[in-house]
């Protein structure tokens, strides 16, 4: 998977003090649409969410640093 780390708005946001990802990121989804949420010292945090190519949210996990919560 490709990650195109930013927002909606397509900017990409900083890296964290040690040059990991940090911040909203989106990436492909193997089933042709996109994973988003935000990421922490380089691994996801928060609220995650699958979204297929047609736009409808498919299923949506809590994340704390990589691992499920």
């Amino acid at each position: 998977m490709d990650a195109v780390r930013g927002g909606s708005d397509g900017v990409p946001h900083a890296d964290d003090e040690q040059g990991r990802p940090a911040g909203p990121w989106v990436e492909d989804d193997r089933q042709g649409g996109v994973v988003r949420g935000d990421g922490v010292a380089g691994a996801r945090h928060g609220r995650w969410q699958r979204v297929p190519a047609s736009g409808a949210l498919r299923s949506e996990g809590d994340r704390d640093r990589g691992c499920p919560a």
